[in-house]
């Protein structure tokens, strides 16, 4: 939305230099949204759900799958992943991958998104895994994340070979980069750091993922109420009732013997 109103202010700015148009203030002048909005209900994935669709997307090729399993892991956009080449890959001081270009579909390669996209982004042991697979024979300038026949990433392709429509369930492929973060921030890892990792601003992961830092305050805040309920008497729950009553207000009822009963 944002490169649709840049294109458009342009060609209305330039409209109205030639007197076509009166101002360009029309497209200027529209609003953005804020983009905090999420659908986590029924869009996003959980543990169970990725480790679904990685099995289908392994039954369409073990290749995309590969791809796929790696931006579930690190969070990286698909931008940057087509960017990314062999060199930008390290192994000391530790396992890492260093963004700094990103390459959309369709337009040239540039800058990261933002000033924060310029990163270098520590790799888990299986992310690590996985893009030294996908170096393994490369030169350093080659593309890391490439082709089965060695080119540079598109969608389109990506999608075609992973049957994404059907085994992702409708989801869109930045759905991988929210299940990411998400699980770096129920592991505990601080918000400051996620978003440094992810290349965004805090204050937009606090917005995007406020109900995952919910979860995870309702999990300490049952931790005690478990521990008091198990430090509790268990009790007779008639027994209880009837010692709450205050004494003037308790029945002695008769024991009834016998074959006639009340």
């Amino acid at each position: 939305m944002a490169r649709t109103r840049t294109s458009l202010s342009a060609l209305f700015t330039w409209a109205a230099l030639k007197g076509y148009v009166a101002t360009a203030d029309s497209v200027r002048n529209v609003r953005m949204p804020s983009g905090s909005v999420q659908t986590p209900d029924e869009d996003w994935l959980t543990q169970d759900t990725i480790a679904a669709l990685l099995a289908r997307q392994q039954e369409q090729s073990g290749h995309y799958a590969l791809i796929t399993e790696f931006l579930s892991i690190s969070g990286v956009r698909w931008g940057d992943l087509r960017a990314v080449r062999v060199s930008d890959l390290q192994t000391l001081p530790h396992p890492a991958v260093r963004i700094t270009k990103s390459h959309s579909d369709g337009y040239a390669e540039k800058q990261p998104k933002t000033k924060r996209g310029r990163r270098t982004l520590p790799l888990t042991d299986r992310a690590h895994e996985i893009a030294t697979g996908f170096a393994s024979g490369k030169a350093a300038h080659d593309h890391l994340f490439t082709t089965v026949t060695g080119l540079q990433l598109r969608m389109n392709m990506f999608r075609r070979y992973t049957s994404w429509a059907s085994t992702a369930g409708g989801r869109r492929v930045h759905v991988l980069r929210h299940y990411a973060a998400s699980q770096r921030i129920r592991a505990g890892i601080p918000v400051n750091q996620v978003a440094q990792w992810l290349g965004d601003d805090p204050r937009t992961v606090l917005h995007v993922y406020a109900h995952v830092m919910g979860e995870q305050q309702d999990r300490e805040s049952l931790a005690p109420l478990n521990s008091h309920e198990k430090s509790e008497p268990s009790q007779d729950p008639r027994r209880t009732e009837r010692h709450l009553l205050p004494s003037r207000m308790r029945v002695q009822v008769p024991d009834f013997c016998g074959d006639e009963g009340i």
